[in-house]
Parts: C-alpha cells; sequence; structure tokens
C-alpha cells in the first residue's frame, strides 16, 4: 500500500481567509481517511487535491509552498498505483511537477528544474494516453516542451519547438475557442524566433520561460 502521509498542520497564517482554513481542514480528514485504508483512492486523489490548492495559497512562504507541493506529489503518485489510468492524477501530477520546477528555477537550480520539468511532460504524457482529447494537457505539455526548450542546446532546441508547437495546434483542433493555447503557439513561434536572432547576431542562446496556462 502506498505510505500514509501526516496530516497538514493548521499552523495557517493568521490573516488566511476562511476558504484557506477549510481547505487545510479537509486535507487533514482526507489524511486521516486515507491513514485508516490506504487503498481509498478517493482519499488519497483528493487528498493531493487539497494540498495542492493549498499551496497555490502559500504564495508568500516558499519553502511551505515546496512542501505543500511535494507532498500532492507524493499523493498522486500514489493514487496512480491504485488507480491505473487515473489521468486526472496524472494530469494534477504533472501542473504540481512544473510548478516546482518553477520553484527550483527561482533559487537557481536549473538541474533540478530541467529534471523537474521533463518528469511533468512525461506525466501529462501518461494522462493523454488514457484521455487523449483533453486540450488542457495538450496546453500544459506544449508549455513545458516551451520550457524544456530554453534549458537545451541548440541542436536539440528545434526539435522541442516542434514538438510544442504540435501540442498547441492538436489543443486548438480539439477546442478552436482555446485562446490561451493560440496566444502560447503564437509565444513559442515569437520565442524561437528571438533566440535565432540572438544567435545569429553572436549573443548565444536564448530561453524563456513560459507558466502553465
Amino acid at each position: 500500500p502506498p505510505p500514509a502521509l501526516p496530516p497538514p498542520p493548521l499552523d495557517l497564517p493568521v490573516h488566511a481567509d476562511a476558504g484557506t482554513r477549510e481547505l487545510a481542514l479537509a486535507a487533514q480528514r482526507y489524511a486521516a481517511a486515507a491513514a485508516a485504508d490506504a487503498a481509498d483512492y478517493e482519499a488519497v486523489y483528493n487528498h493531493g487535491l487539497a494540498l495542492q490548492e493549498l499551496a497555490t495559497r502559500a504564495g508568500s512562504s516558499p519553502s511551505r509552498h515546496f512542501q505543500l507541493l511535494t507532498q500532492a506529489c507524493e499523493r498522486y503518485e500514489a493514487a496512480c498505483s491504485l488507480r491505473e489510468g487515473s489521468h486526472a492524477a496524472q494530469y494534477n501530477w504533472g501542473v504540481a511537477l512544473s510548478d516546482l520546477a518553477r520553484h527550483h528555477r527561482v533559487r537557481g537550480d536549473l538541474a533540478e528544474a530541467e529534471a523537474h520539468l521533463i518528469q511533468s511532460a512525461q506525466m501529462y504524457a501518461a494522462s493523454l494516453k488514457w484521455n487523449p482529447n483533453n486540450p488542457q494537457a495538450l496546453n500544459n505539455w506544449g508549455l513545458v516542451l516551451q520550457e524544456l526548450a530554453g534549458c537545451r542546446p541548440a541542436s536539440e532546441r528545434a526539435t522541442l519547438v516542434a514538438a510544442s508547437t504540435a501540442k498547441f495546434r492538436r489543443a486548438i483542433r480539439l477546442r478552436p475557442e482555446f485562446d490561451r493555447a493560440c496566444y502560447n503557439l503564437g509565444t513559442v513561434f515569437y520565442s524561437h524566433a528571438v533566440a535565432l536572432q540572438a544567435e545569429l547576431d553572436g549573443g548565444g542562446p536564448v530561453g524563456g520561460e513560459a507558466a502553465p496556462q
């Protein structure tokens, strides 16, 4: 059975709103349910969702943000081990991994950021294997590939950019009104053009960072 995590402490800041406090209590309830029955998929998965949402509300505390995201990833991994083809858990695991990548990037740990981006791309690919018509997963996968293109040498960049644009195009085919995917497709073309121009001008490779939209 997947390992149980201790319930998150309710050491919330004094200014935490009612919604955050309710979310922390929900996380504790899911943690208790998962501890009582480690094979309870819904409890394990919902625990991950609650931890991930709490992380989005911990913006002023990078260490707490990192801890909650890391625990959310552990819960999603446990959920996937309980139910093969859990595309929702794989998708949200991918989102959490890309958020962790940005955390490492801000701290200057580029190798760890790249490793998390690769893992995030793998999770989106796994999710789409079971739910291939999810335009949001395709869009997010495209963004991760765009970020990876900025981390890799020039010899690999064109391949990653092509893969990224393919994901955005597919997302748009599935949902023609998906304006964010249209915007991201334009952005990846522009960023790649800027990088190529910089190389032609002798300025060296330029890489950009994208955030899930």
